[in-house]
């Protein structure tokens, strides 16, 4: 099964998905298909533009994400794994243009959010379909390159995720910005959009 890769003993994926630097994130998530799946629920996971229905391993034991095109039926469980593309830290500069540093993405600490703002741009059906997108954890970053106290509040992060297939994204995006997180897409290619977040830290009352 060239097309796959090993994610554990038990499981097999799609050879594109990210299993080296993301394993325990897609472990994680993979559980969570194998439990709806057992229900007889059938469940498709996508990691970056890679989509794949979780099925049992013929006559072996364990379990096979089975590549697929497309999602075409509503009643199917899925979730999405977004993960950054890149990562860019602005330092803000009075009355210049900010310092720009762009950041290896597979090597900064992050977290896991089910809640982003990306969230409400990609579901349609919340009981159905769960995104869980990776953020960059801006605290411990700063603090890894020295930056503490009120300097940290003269950074901000700008995470770059590419995301696939969003219908009517022009009309909601307008709409989404929050004190301290804006949101921006840009459509780069046919069914295909960059979705821009700018984050920094919130600064204390």
């Amino acid at each position: 099964m060239s097309d796959y890769q090993p994610l554990n003993s038990e499981i097999k994926v799609p050879r594109e998905w990210p299993v080296e630097s993301m394993q325990n994130v897609i472990v994680f998530l993979a559980q969570d298909a194998i439990c709806c799946h057992r229900s007889g629920k059938r469940f498709v996971m996508t990691v970056g533009d890679v989509s794949a229905m979780i099925t049992d391993n013929g006559a072996r034991p364990g379990y096979v994400f089975k590549k697929i095109e497309k999602i075409d039926d509503e009643n199917i469980y899925r979730t999405d794994l977004l993960m950054p593309a890149k990562i860019t830290i602005l330092k803000r500069k009075p009355g210049g243009p900010d310092d720009r540093e762009t950041e290896s993405v597979q090597y900064l600490p992050m977290n896991l959010k089910f809640d982003h703002l990306i969230t409400k741009l990609i579901v349609k059906r919340p009981d159905r379909h769960t995104v869980v997108t990776v953020v960059p954890d801006l605290q411990r970053i700063l603090h890894l390159k020295g930056i503490t106290g009120l300097k940290m509040y003269d950074y901000t992060f700008r995470t770059t995720y590419r995301v696939h297939n969003i219908k009517r994204l022009d009309d909601i995006i307008s709409d989404m910005n929050l004190a301290d997180s804006s949101i921006a897409a840009e459509l780069v290619s046919e069914n295909r959009w960059d979705i821009v977040c700018y984050d920094r830290l919130p600064q204390s009352q």
